[in-house]
């Protein structure tokens, strides 16, 4: 097996715009811009936030997951390297589709549960969560140091390796391409991209 890509020395917090999620929202649509050659996928885990808290520790942090879903963080890698802030190829509209359930931590065993993404039918993304570099407890646990948690608040957690734009040869996102995400007890996600005219 190999680990899920998590960046740097702490967990790497990326910020999807409400927009990205509101109007990707659930089972909704992967956009592919006008503006942009280089959509990716990036099948993950999400933990979603249903209680309130600041300064959570690592102990209580299962206290504040409302349940777990399935996302597909798409990336638009030409605006994500126009700058050393990463945050321009993240918000796209239509660009984190989520959903279609949220399953309660008492439901679903987490702990080894598999991670995969196919882009029409090819398996391109597969590992599990035993590879996590953070641990979600850390992941909320550092989040909420410097800013509130929320009940609604998605974090994603982390892609395994074969993102298009770590592969030989690259494979970026084109109109009517398949993207599914699935993971393990909490469901799977499939979305088609739909490019953005004008």
């Amino acid at each position: 097996m190999v680990p899920l890509l998590q960046l740097g020395q702490l967990p790497r917090e990326l910020t999807p715009a409400p927009a990205a999620l509101r109007r990707g929202g659930l089972r909704g649509r992967a956009a592919s811009g006008a503006e942009s050659a280089q959509v990716d996928f990036e099948g993950e885990l999400a933990v979603i936030i249903g209680k309130t808290g600041r300064r959570i520790t690592e102990h209580d942090a299962v206290e504040h997951i409302l349940g777990y879903s399935v996302s597909n963080d798409v990336t638009t890698r030409d605006y994500q390297n126009k700058s050393h802030q990463w945050l321009q190829g993240k918000v796209w509209d239509n660009t984190t589709p989520l959903g279609p359930y949220i399953v309660a931590p008492a439901e679903a065993d987490i702990s080894k549960a598999g991670v995969s993404t196919t882009v029409n039918g090819e398996v391109v993304q597969k590992s599990d969560l035993s590879h996590l570099i953070y641990s979600i407890p850390t992941l909320i646990a550092t989040i909420s140091e410097f800013t509130t948690l929320e009940p609604g608040d998605v974090i994603l957690t982390g892609t395994p390796p074969g993102v298009g734009c770590r592969r030989n040869p690259l494979l970026f996102l084109k109109d009517g391409d398949t993207i599914t995400v699935t993971v393990e007890g909490v469901g799977s996600i499939t979305n088609t991209v739909r490019a953005e005219r004008g």
